[in-house]
């Protein structure tokens, strides 16, 4: 190709050459005033033709440039179907649910006052019952109904003589610590009827003499009227400035439904011209109150160990007045007759504290117990009458059975 192109190149170059020579003689002979040269002298061939001209391939034809189709298509990229779908996501059901979080009100969320109802024969006005470690409320069925405590009331007499006078203080019997016996004229005619027997088992005279501790003994053991009396008159002097002091420890304890107008619990007064029930006392409280009352209670190791005694051996008077060392029992059967079948559970033990009873309060009775596992309950339950003179043992045992065996999750120390 180049040997042509280089051949071609020669002969243009001689016939451009011949071409020149002839136009110069041309030129000459017309100015020298010869004859001009006839169109037929100049030759149309002379004239290089395009196919002399070196031909458009020799330039790189775009078919050399990378097509489009090198550039990777778009179809290359990811479609948004590769991504993984929302559905992947864990739902929120798989999160646990808030209320798998143990509550505020936790521990005693198992057993319920409708389960117990369903389980446990309660013919009763209400009760309530609190930890006896921590006062937490554990279950109460109308706890804030107001009821008459009758000689629950003595716990509050216990606690205030416990806090104001040494246990060896010697107190002695004063005429109008013995306003519950039964008084005569001078005829012998009965002109105040005085409290059951049970309620003065003492039976003291004028006089009678014995240690604070000994006193706290038969006003806990066998919920004894005038060791009451005689108690609050030589801690405050009167019944009135007493009945102050047990008022300000209610309001410390948070007893906020609780008045106390005298130490023994007597909600009546005889009236000594006709000789009948005049119910003038204001005493009033509920069975919520009264579990916070006996946690109280409980809580002073000495007096806990008051209301968990079976038995006691009383002491001669040490005025000489009582001669004779007495047995004194408590009137709590749930704590005297430990023994007893029908008060016994695998699952907890008794260990106090009171009961109480008036016409107009009907049975009363505040209950504590614990277990191996070191849980503590203290139990209050009030009746509607009299007539539950055995139902209030039953009963309230019963429910301290439910609270053991369903109240206490098992993680609890």
């Amino acid at each position: 190709m180049r040997k042509i192109s280089l051949t071609a190149f020669t002969l243009l170059s001689v016939l451009s050459l011949s071409f020149f020579v002839g136009c110069k003689k041309n030129i000459n002979q017309t100015s020298s005033g010869a004859v001009t040269s006839s169109p037929a002298a100049v030759a149309p061939t002379l004239t290089p033709t395009p196919a002399i001209l070196p031909t458009p391939t020799l330039t790189p034809t775009p078919a050399v440039t990378p097509t489009p189709t090198v550039t990777p298509a778009p179809t290359a990229t990811p479609t948004p179907t590769a991504t993984p779908m929302p559905t992947a996501t864990p739902t929120p059901t798989a999160t646990p649910v808030p209320t798998a979080t143990p509550t505020p009100l936790p521990r005693y969320q198992v057993g319920t006052v409708e389960d117990l109802l369903d389980r446990v024969r309660f013919t009763g006005a209400s009760f309530a019952a609190v930890d006896g470690n921590t006062g937490e409320p554990i279950l109460s069925y109308h706890g804030t109904l107001k009821r008459r405590p009758a000689s629950l009331t003595k716990m509050m007499t216990a606690i205030i003589a416990y806090e104001n006078l040494p246990l060896d203080t010697k107190l002695s019997v004063t005429a109008e610590s013995l306003r519950w016996h039964d008084r005569f004229d001078e005829d012998g005619n009965l002109i105040y009827k005085g409290l059951d027997n049970e309620m003065y088992t003492e039976d003291s005279v004028e006089g009678t003499t014995y240690t604070l501790d000994n006193w706290l003994k038969l006003l806990m053991l066998r919920s004894d009227a005038e060791a009451a009396d005689t108690i609050a008159l030589g801690v405050a002097g009167s019944y009135g400035k007493f009945s102050d002091l047990m008022n300000a420890k209610a309001k410390e304890l948070g007893m906020n439904d609780t008045f106390f107008d005298n130490p023994v619990g007597a909600d009546f007064w005889i009236n000594e011209e006709t000789g009948e029930y005049d119910y003038n006392f204001q005493l009033i409280t509920t069975a919520e109150d009264f579990a916070i009352l006996t946690k109280a209670y409980m809580d002073i190791d000495y007096l806990a160990k008051i209301a968990g005694t079976a038995t006691y051996n009383l002491p001669p008077s040490l005025d000489g007045s009582k001669e004779k060392t007495r047995k004194l029992t408590n009137f709590n059967r749930l704590v005297a007759e430990k023994s007893n079948p029908q008060f016994h559970s695998d699952l907890f033990t008794i260990t106090g504290t009171k009961t109480g009873y008036t016409d107009e309060s009907g049975r009363t009775i505040a209950l504590t117990a614990t277990d191996t596992a070191g849980h503590k309950v203290c139990l209050v339950y009030m009746s509607q009458s009299l007539d539950e003179s055995q139902n209030y043992y039953t009963q309230s045992f019963a429910i301290m059975e439910y609270i053991f065996r369903y109240c206490f999750p098992a993680d609890l120390p």
